[in-house]
């Protein structure tokens, strides 16, 4: 039987097929396209003539994708591919798109895109940044050498300076290049003379690349060597943060950090040419690190100083506040203000005022042609001016209106929740060498200084903040201002506590009243200038309290270490002196030194002031014979409290019959003992109550100022001084004779007549036995018949 078909039937289910397909795979596509999502990495690099970023891409099989890449524009502040692209991109630990032909000194916008193939675009968030300057390096060959190596060596030469003055801004750098058949490899001098020697794999653009890095400074600019830019001495990890950016965003890798020591860098230094492998992602890489190193401080040659960039992302128009770093200064309480004269000063300015004090806003630009900035004060009109050792507003734009902001490598302020961390900046006159820096000067001026690298040259640091951000700050102020009003109270109460007399009547009522008003006002300020003010009449009330006061114990005097900054010696604020410091220790090695502060504003009376020290004068077997001959030869660390000093331990006096194991220690003498030989032993023994120190003293007059420190005034070889944990007390009205026991003596012999009147040193050794003669006693404290005496 012959079977008849329906065609039309057949067709119409055909058609139903291909629509319900084509239906699924547009609501496929569409679900790809709704679920598309494109993130511009927030991390980026830029030179002179090229760009480059990073992307992610969610939401999207890989399969469904059509075209992704960089859209990026110098007009349009939302930039699509309608305007211009690139899809180029190098592999390294994922994607970096490469930005190529861009203008030099240019402000653009770039951000991440991705076309499905179902036609639908996808964008990330938008990316502005400013192109450098292009670099006007140069290079020359020398006569001498075979002329196939001059030309390899020409032709590396050209290459690497090519890149360099497309993707970093260094003026002026001239390398003088030259095949020296007698160079093993290669070199080059601080400035670029720079010799290629005969092995051919040396010949090439990554070896020119190597030495260019030691022609601007890596291994031979004083700073490459600083302390404040690598760490760990002659080895370590490169302390900016541009470099440190770079490199993380090159190789993906968010904990990276460029490392290096006396010569070389690494990664990307292309230390030998076994490192060479000619790739763009290497010489590319090289070339964004030298740029960064040079951000960072590094200065590319004698006649230039570090390389000026956009360190601060600014609104125009918007109006920025400037606080100097420095505690001292008005850290948490003053602005940079326009004075009328044209000078400038930092003044205490409370948050509400500040809106209304434009004196204190600046406006800000940035001219990219020299990536320098310039500072307008909101009330005049007039520009921040920078010239010689004059810093004052200026009616016109002029050299000394640019500024180059270089970023600290240091938050100004500990993190906290909720509160604004930013970084410090130098405010700097650019200059070839020795540029002057913005500072704030004492009693609210402002002025300049020498640039200083330091991490602690706080008063040439300026925080720039916008409205919003000094509101924040100024709560972050009312906090740290909070915490040394609870400190110095609970040290009022502490001391209120001390058994004592009153040496004028209603003294405790006084401190008492004063305690609850300070509590109640600091807990109802409404900002941070209210509590500082708190703050210095929390010390007013610990002086009167002090000169007013007298403990009735001299085993229980009034302990008044807050006076003293720092003396737990965690770090070195409020000294004068730049010791070594671990493990909560001070060292100064074969070096005279003079560790000293100043304290000011204290009640008349005695003080003891105490120390862990010792001081090791040479070999441990010199200090060991000084030891048991009762020697002070060349023990000539003292520690000191106005005008009276101490010796301090010689190392040997606190020697152990065992090692308490703990960092490296040292034995000498049979029988052996041990003596700590590191900072980490050190440590152990202090914190056992070992090498203790004290001297007294006397303020003769209220308000006076007390100085108190360490000195040595040799630098012997290997004369070891270590020292920590500075206490000071107070005794009131009371003498030192009362407080100390101390008989005065005018000379230095003493005639003993029985063992009663044995002669000892503090640490206890008997300096003399009966003999019925004389014995003469430097200068110093002894124990002459169970009395301490002073020997002047």
């Amino acid at each position: 039987m012959q079977r008849k078909y329906n065609l039309t039937n057949f067709s119409n289910m055909k058609r139903k097929c291909v629509i319900a397909m084509v239906l699924l795979a547009i609501a496929t596509i569409g679900a790809y396209a709704a679920d598309l999502k494109v993130t511009t990495d927030t991390r980026f690099a830029r030179g002179a003539t090229m760009a480059f970023g990073r992307m992610t891409v969610a939401g999207v099989a890989t399969s469904q994708i059509s075209e992704q890449g960089f859209c990026y524009s110098s007009e349009n502040a939302e930039p699509t591919i309608d305007d211009l692209t690139t899809t180029t991109f190098l592999n390294n630990n994922g994607r970096i798109y490469w930005l190529k032909e861009l203008a030099p000194a240019t402000k653009y916008y770039m951000r991440a895109f991705v076309k499905t193939r179902a036609g639908e675009t996808g964008y990330g968030d938008v990316i502005s940044f400013y192109t450098l300057p292009k670099g006007t390096m140069t290079f020359g060959i020398r006569d001498g050498g075979d002329a196939a190596a001059r030309e390899r060596i020409r032709q590396a030469a050209d290459k690497a300076v090519d890149l360099w003055n497309n993707l970093t801004n260094i003026q002026g750098v001239y390398f003088n290049v030259g095949h020296n058949p007698g160079t093993p490899t290669a070199d080059c001098s601080y400035g670029g003379y720079i010799r290629v020697g005969d092995n051919q794999s040396y010949q090439r653009t990554g070896t020119l690349l190597h030495e260019m890095l030691h022609g601007v400074g890596v291994g031979t600019n004083t700073i490459w060597w600083d302390g404040n830019m690598r760490s760990n001495g002659d080895r370590g990890y490169w302390q900016g943060d541009r470099a440190t950016e770079v490199l993380r965003f090159w190789d993906n890798n968010a904990t990276e950090q460029l490392n290096g020591d006396n010569t070389h860098m690494w990664p990307y230094g292309i230390n030998g040419a076994h490192e060479d492998n000619g790739t763009d992602l290497l010489y590319l890489g090289n070339s964004l690190i030298c740029q960064a190193l040079m951000e960072d401080g590094l200065q590319p040659s004698s006649s230039h100083f570090a390389n000026p960039y956009y360190a601060l992302d600014i609104t125009e128009n918007t109006k920025y506040y400037l606080k100097n770093e420095n505690e001292e200064r008005g850290f948490y309480t003053s602005y940079l203000t326009e004075n009328a004269d044209g000078t400038l000063s930092w003044k205490d300015i409370a948050l509400d005022e500040l809106a209304t004090t434009d004196e204190a806003a600046w406006y800000i630009t940035f001219t990219p042609a020299n990536q320098y900035y310039q500072f307008r004060n909101a009330a005049t009109g007039h520009y921040l001016s920078i010239s010689g050792a004059n810093a004052r507003t200026a009616t016109a734009l002029s050299a000394n209106t640019d500024i180059h902001m270089m970023k600290a490598r240091v938050d100004a302020i500990d993190t906290q929740t909720d509160a604004p961390n930013p970084r410090g900046y130098w405010l700097l006159h650019h200059a070839a060498r020795n540029p002057r820096a913005l500072s704030a000067a004492a009693n609210g001026t402002a002025a300049t200084e020498v640039f200083n690298l330091a991490n602690t040259a706080t008063a040439q640091r300026w925080l720039v903040l916008s409205a919003e951000q000094a509101r924040d700050f100024d709560q972050v102020g009312m906090g740290a201002f909070r915490s040394q009003v609870a400190e110095i109270i609970a040290q009022l109460k502490s001391l209120r506590d001390v058994p004592h007399t009153e040496d004028t009547e209603g003294t405790d009522a006084t401190l008492n009243a004063i305690i609850t008003e300070i509590e109640a006002a600091s807990a109802s300020a409404t900002n941070a200038i209210e509590v500082a003010q708190l703050v210095e009449k929390a010390r007013q009330a610990e002086f009167d309290f002090l000169a007013n006061a007298t403990p009735t114990d001299i085993e229980q005097p009034f302990n008044v270490s807050l006076l003293i900054q720092n003396a737990d010696l965690n770090a070195t604020d409020g000294w004068t002196g730049a010791p070594t410091l671990n493990y909560s220790c001070a060292e100064f090695y074969e070096k005279a030194f003079d560790f000293n502060q100043t304290l000011e504003n204290m009640p008349a009376g005695t003080y003891i002031l105490k120390a862990q020290a010792f001081m090791r004068p040479g070999y441990l077997e010199t200090a060991y014979r000084y030891y048991q001959n009762n020697s002070t030869t060349r023990l000539s660390t003292y520690l000191y409290a106005g005008s009276n000093s101490v010796r301090v331990h010689n190392i040997c006096d606190d020697a152990q019959t065992a090692p308490f194991g703990v960092g490296n220690e040292s034995q000498v003498g049979d029988p052996a003992i041990y003596v700590p030989n590191d900072m980490h032993s050190t440590s152990e023994y202090f914190s056992r109550g070992l090498y203790d120190n004290e001297v007294a003293t006397e303020v003769k007059t209220d308000g006076s100022s007390l100085k108190i420190g360490i000195r040595n005034k040799t630098a012997n070889e290997y004369y070891w001084s270590i020292f920590d944990n500075f206490r000071l007390y107070y005794y009131g009205s009371k003498s030192i004779d009362e407080v100390t026991g101390i008989e005065d003596v005018q000379g230095s012999r003493f005639k003993v007549q029985g063992s009663d009147d044995a002669i000892y040193d503090l640490s206890g050794r008997r300096l003399s036995t009966y003999s019925g003669q004389p014995t003469a006693l430097p200068k110093g404290i002894y124990i002459v018949g169970g009395k301490k005496v002073v020997v002047k």
